[in-house]
């Protein structure tokens, strides 16, 4: 995301706050958007890492948390596992 206003390019990375960065850099536009290229080698580009295993994890938590607003069968843990029983005894 290009902001002509900051002299900034910024390389988008989800799940490492990149919707703070966006808010923050407003106005911005892409690359497919400029009128020249001289971003490319004028402008400071930024980027914002993130432990890999706390991204993984906050991820999982998002969809996990959409998936369980999407649910209309009711699944629950128990259900799944009692489904997928190996046995009868497993499953009473």
């Amino acid at each position: 995301l290009i902001s002509d206003g900051f002299r900034v390019v910024y390389w988008l990375l989800s799940k490492s706050g990149s919707s703070t960065m966006r808010e923050g850099i407003k106005p911005f536009y892409g690359p497919e958007a400029a009128n020249n290229d001289r971003w490319r080698q004028e402008y400071t580009w930024v980027t914002v890492v993130r432990d890999p295993l706390e991204r993984s994890v906050s991820s999982f938590w998002e969809e996990g948390k959409a998936c369980k607003d999407n649910d209309f069968h009711n699944f629950t843990l128990a259900s799944v596992a009692k489904a997928t029983a190996k046995s009868a005894d497993d499953r009473a």
